[in-house]
């Protein structure tokens, strides 16, 4: 039996080179020496604000962009050596996308069916019984495929369209599936319903999901690791409840006081009188300027050190 995981990235590194009308170009690092494991049937969630590189590592997975440097190995190939058609048609398989919004995801003139047919077909899947990998498709969701399968996308709400989109992923065999803010966009009522069916996914058919999110606590209830992103860097990273209640980083920690309710507390910013959007941005800049790698907290959690205590 293999002892490689499903999912590994080794110093995955991607510049972009960025053009201003009146100034020179500059180039950015988008992602910066990135490395972690995901194994089959775990969840790994990237957390970070807007900019941080979660989401230009996710595109690097899924194959929509090359990487500048480092390697993403998928049960230990090298992607970026896939050069025939099957190796990049199984890629296309295994890896999966389900993405933020499950309104816009879908075409609003086409039935269920439809959705989940087109992929089956263009992966040359279950084309003998079209009908019954459907059926399979929906169950495994928790739709009813006899009522389900000739709706619109406006006949359903939004639980039930991402519901339908996670079908389309696990439909073609997806091993791992990248979700983007898979609950972000659903009432809270039902974002438990998903948050539950993911773990069920994991937990009963060992599909992987790597969670891309700007919401720690949405981190918490979905994901067995978490890692702590900023200016393109992992600055924290391992198992979710002791991220969640033992921080290492002092962005981490942020993080976590800016959620609503939230009692971590801010006696930095109260007894200096120091306004809090302030004391955030000295966090962030002493966080971009520290050239610490990550070192070995306590086993499996990983901590990049800045330079100066800032919270």
């Amino acid at each position: 039996m293999s002892t490689l995981p499903l999912l590994e990235l080794d110093r995955a590194s991607r510049s972009f080179r960025l053009a201003a009308l009146f100034a020179r170009a500059r180039a950015v690092d988008a992602l910066r020496d990135v490395s972690f494991r995901l194994e089959a049937g775990k969840a790994l969630a990237l957390v970070g604000e807007s900019g941080s590189g979660k989401t230009t590592c996710a595109r690097a997975i899924a194959g929509m962009i090359d990487l500048t440097a480092g390697q993403i190995r998928f049960r230990g190939e090298n992607i970026a050596e896939h050069r025939s058609r099957k190796a990049q048609r199984d890629y296309a398989h295994a890896v999966q996308m389900v993405f933020q919004d499950p309104f816009s995801a879908l075409n609003p003139t086409h039935t269920v069916r439809h959705h989940l047919a087109r992929p089956l077909k263009l992966h040359r899947q279950a084309l003998n019984d079209l009908d019954e990998a459907i059926r399979q498709a929906l169950a495994a969701v928790e739709l009813d495929p006899e009522t389900t399968t000739g709706k619109y996308p406006h006949e359903l709400s939004g639980g039930e369209l991402q519901r339908v989109n996670l079908a389309r992923a696990l439909a073609v065999g997806a091993e791992l599936v990248i979700a983007d803010e898979p609950t972000s966009m659903l009432d809270v009522s039902i974002r438990r319903s998903v948050i539950d069916l993911i773990r069920r996914l994991k937990a009963e058919r060992g599909v992987a999901f790597l969670i891309i999110t700007h919401d720690i606590a949405t981190a918490s209830h979905l994901a067995d690791d978490i890692a702590i992103m900023f200016a393109g860097q992992i600055v924290e990273q391992g198992p979710a409840e002791e991220v969640i209640c033992a921080p290492q980083h002092p962005y981490t920690k942020l993080l976590l006081a800016a959620l609503p309710g939230s009692g971590r507390s801010r006696d930095k910013e109260r007894d200096s009188g120091e306004d809090f959007s302030a004391h955030a941005e000295a966090i962030r800049a002493a966080t971009r300027e520290s050239p610490a790698p990550l070192t070995e907290w306590r086993p499996g959690h990983l901590v990049r050190r800045v330079g100066r205590d800032t919270i």
